[in-house]
């Protein structure tokens, strides 16, 4: 026999909500009916979601030396968040974004990459009670997977009956040494179970100083996703921004072995985008493409400025999974990337998908 009984209240007391720690008790009886002294026990916490708010932008993005203000002194030598380049110009054109769809949104910031001090992810409670969770990711810098507590914090939500979309490069890591190429997934990851990702291609950017505009000779980059077409009704085709590749991207480039090392097929090379020294764009750098089983659905197929030559051309970029109790979508390219109609069409097209009224 066994017996259910909060640790906080008991279950028969005015007070029944379902969510708070529970102890389970299980103990045997012999044929006398005497009950064994040492049951059985286990703690377990459950959780009943509000849901009672619409969606909640959580922006992982990795503001790191890499970024643009940290090169051209926008936010000082190192780029943290709270600085003019992030508050002034991502956050305000998010909430633009989202609200111009029919849904403004509350923020919150959580670094998946980096510091320990972001290793405790939001609070259940407050991931609970919304019905829509969108983490944005503007960054090439890539998150670790599964392991992150964050990760592990969605997975419960989506197991519960949560709705995930995650947008942006390496939301489920990155190549660190070697050729550019598909990165399997684990089966035990949350990519895997929660948005039928098994494997996802990365374009393996390597960090180097040594190598500018002027003395790269590299005859191929990395910069080549100029937008996607859609696979399915209610969702827009998508076209790069070349003004935001210029207001972001215009500190860095992307070659194959700019260093001679035949290992190091893709690096990224800082270089200026001045009137002394023009930089033509190609294109959105280091975008991912997923390999995905057959029970999730393509919704976005890339396309390369190389086109057929490219890496990423016809690769699937956007992936959407409906289980009946939970749904997630995935989106390899950053948001900021995307002319903006077509950014607002495709927030559109998917929360209506999600069913947030």
């Amino acid at each position: 026999f066994g017996s259910l009984t909060n640790l906080f209240r008991g279950l028969g007391s005015a007070d029944s909500t379902l969510t708070g720690y529970f102890v389970f008790k299980v103990a045997c009886r012999d044929d006398a009916f005497a009950v064994d002294p040492t049951p059985a026990v286990s703690v377990f916490e459950a959780i009943q979601p509000a849901c009672e708010r619409g969606i909640l932008l959580i922006d992982n993005t990795g503001y790191w030396k890499h970024s643009p203000g940290a090169l051209w002194g926008e936010c000082g030598t190192c780029c943290t968040y709270g600085g003019d380049l992030m508050t002034g110009r991502y956050f305000p054109y998010w909430r633009h974004l989202f609200e111009e769809a029919g849904h403004p949104v509350d923020t919150i910031y959580h670094g998946l990459k980096g510091s320990s001090e972001f290793d405790v992810p939001p609070p259940r409670e407050l991931i609970t009670r919304y019905k829509l969770v969108v983490m944005l990711n503007e960054s090439y810098y890539y998150n670790a997977g599964s392991e992150l507590p964050m990760y592990q914090r969605l997975s419960e939500y989506m197991d519960i009956g949560g709705k995930v979309m995650m947008i942006g490069r390496n939301q489920f890591g990155i190549v660190l040494d070697g050729p550019a190429g598909i990165i399997p997934m684990s089966p035990s990851s949350m990519a895997w179970n929660y948005f039928t990702i098994e494997g996802q291609y990365s374009a393996n950017w390597i960090n180097s100083w040594l190598c500018s505009i002027i003395s790269c000779t590299c005859d191929h980059s990395n910069e080549e996703f100029i937008g996607a077409g859609s696979l399915v009704s209610g969702l827009p085709d998508l076209d790069a921004s070349f003004e935001h590749l210029e207001e972001y991207y215009g500190s860095f480039d992307s070659f194959r072995g700019c260093d001679g090392n035949p290992y190091n097929y893709d690096m990224w090379c800082v270089h200026g985008n001045t009137p002394f020294t023009p930089y033509p764009f190609r294109g959105v750098p280091a975008v991912n493409f997923y390999e995905s089983s057959g029970q999730g659905q393509g919704v976005y197929l890339a396309f390369s400025t190389y086109g057929s030559e490219g890496d990423i051309d016809g690769g699937v970029c956007g992936v959407r999974y409906d289980t009946g109790c939970h749904k997630s979508a995935a989106f390899g390219f950053p948001l900021y990337a995307i002319e903006e109609e077509d950014a607002i069409g495709l927030l559109r097209g998917m929360i209506d998908w999600f069913d947030i009224d």
